[in-house]
């Protein structure tokens, strides 16, 4: 008995029908990430790797279609080692971050790609704003996860106040903003 890459039977009347090879987009069809980047560490060679970063609030299976997308094409125009990121955010991040670290079965079955993702447990929030001043950057992306906590108001305080005190008021105005915005 054969079975798909989903475990379910195959019937035995099942046949391969050749289809179009042909793969153009006839209509113009925008695929957008959330972000993208590219780590370059020398200017006169290729990029070391590149990023699809993905700030997920919620799960949303048509991702599976999408983030497939978005990394191929990175992948084709930077040709470099290129990485799917999902930040599972918000009140729902432990659900979300389980569900995006789950193989997408329908894309090179069998081939276990899967996001990589960064939830609250990777990335705890600074204790402290000495913490926070520490290392700002990790302390701004744990406020980010930790936005949903029952302090989350705390946590964010405290990276302000540490971005205030070591980068000044147009940090402060910078952060207080990106924080805002994902709120």
């Amino acid at each position: 008995l054969l079975r798909d890459q989903f475990g379910r039977p195959v019937p035995l009347d099942a046949r391969v029908r050749p289809v179009s090879s042909n793969f153009n987009i006839t209509v113009a069809q925008e695929l957008r990430s959330d972000s993208a980047v590219v780590l370059e560490t020398s200017p006169d060679r290729p990029p070391d790797c590149a990023a699809i970063l993905e700030p997920q609030r919620r799960i949303d299976p048509e991702k599976w279609y999408s983030w497939p997308s978005y990394l191929s094409e990175l992948h084709r125009k930077y040709r470099c080692p290129t990485y799917l990121i999902v930040f599972a955010i918000g009140e729902e991040a432990t659900a979300v971050a389980a569900w995006a670290r789950q193989p997408i079965a329908t894309f090179q079955p069998g081939s276990g790609f899967a996001p990589l993702v960064i939830g609250p447990p990777e990335i705890p929030p600074a204790p402290t704003v000495e913490a926070a001043k520490a290392d700002l950057p990790r302390a701004a992306l744990g406020t980010m996860l930790h936005l949903g906590d029952p302090d989350g108001a705390e946590v964010a305080y405290r990276t302000l106040r540490a971005a205030y005190e070591v980068y000044g008021i147009d940090m402060l105005a910078w952060m207080y903003n990106l924080i805002r915005g994902i709120v």
